[in-house]
C-alpha cells in the first residue's frame, strides 16, 4: 500500500491526491481487519468488568450509617442503571439567587424603607455636624460662585426647611436630609418622623453658620452625582 507522504513544500497536489485515493481503493478489506499486534495490545488498559461492584461499594459508603443498607441497595440498584450525573443537563439557578449577591430594585426599596422607618432625629445629629464642617470647607474655597457651590454640594446631613411650595401643609416642615433621589428629598424631623418632600415646585432654606441659603427644588432635580458636574445659570427670579 502506498503511504500518504507529506511534503515540507506544502499540501498534496491534485494528482498526488488522486493517486492516494486509488491506492486506498486497491487495498483489500482484509488488510484493515487484522488483529492488533501483541505489543500494541499489551499497552492498552484492560476494560473494566466490575462496574457494578464499584456502584455497590460507593452506595455502601454513602449509606454506612443507615439501617438496612444492604436491603436498600438490592431494591434500588438491582438490574437498574444508575446515572450519577446527567450528561448535557444544566442546573437552573433559583430565582432568588440568579443574580448572585446583588439586590433587585424592589428589594433595595424595601430595605431602605425598613432602615429608615425607625430612624430618630438624635441619630443623625453627628451627621449634621459633619456636614457643617464639610460645607464650611467647600464655601471657603475660592473656585466658584457661592451659589454654584451650594447647588453642587452634597445635601446628606444638611438641615432643610420648606419655605415655599404649592402644597400648603408642607410649609414650615424641617429636618435633616437622610436620603436624596432625583425628584425627592427625605427628611427626619425633630419629632422623629420621616417625611418625603418632592423637589418640584419647592423652595428649601438652609443655614450655614451665619449664612442662609435658598435652594430651589426645580433647579436641583438631578442625582447627587450629576449635580456635581453640572453648570448652573445665574437667574434673577424663579417661579414655582
Amino acid at each position: 500500500m502506498a503511504a500518504l507522504t507529506t511534503h515540507s513544500d506544502g499540501p498534496l497536489s491534485k494528482k498526488q491526491k488522486v493517486n492516494h485515493d486509488a491506492s486506498l481503493k486497491a487495498t483489500p478489506s482484509s488488510h484493515w481487519n487484522k488483529p492488533l499486534d501483541n505489543s500494541i495490545a499489551e499497552g492498552l488498559a484492560p476494560i473494566p468488568t466490575a462496574a457494578g461492584a464499584f456502584v455497590t461499594d460507593h452506595a455502601k459508603s454513602l449509606l454506612q450509617n443507615s439501617v438496612g443498607a444492604d436491603e436498600v441497595i438490592k431494591s434500588k440498584l438491582s438490574n437498574k442503571s444508575v446515572a450519577f450525573t446527567t450528561p448535557g443537563s444544566k442546573v437552573k439557578a433559583s430565582k432568588d439567587n440568579s443574580k448572585g449577591w446583588t439586590l433587585s430594585s424592589k428589594q433595595k426599596k424595601s430595605l431602605n424603607a425598613k432602615l429608615l422607618d425607625d430612624c430618630r432625629f438624635s441619630t443623625f445629629i453627628p451627621l449634621h455636624q459633619l456636614w457643617i464642617s464639610y460645607i464650611t470647607q467647600v464655601l471657603g474655597e475660592k473656585t466658584e460662585d457661592m451659589g454654584q457651590k451650594i447647588a453642587k454640594a452634597d445635601y446628606h446631613g444638611a438641615y432643610f426647611m420648606v419655605v415655599k411650595t404649592k402644597c400648603p401643609s408642607m410649609i414650615g416642615l424641617g429636618g435633616i436630609v437622610v436620603q436624596e433621589t432625583e425628584n425627592m428629598i427625605r427628611l427626619v424631623s425633630e419629632k422623629n418622623q420621616l417625611k418625603s418632600v418632592p423637589k418640584q415646585n419647592t423652595v428649601f432654606s438652609c443655614q450655614v453658620n451665619n449664612l442662609c441659603f435658598h435652594v430651589y427644588g426645580n433647579q436641583i432635580r438631578y442625582k447627587s452625582s450629576e449635580r456635581t458636574v453640572r453648570k448652573y445659570k445665574n437667574l434673577r427670579t424663579f417661579e414655582l
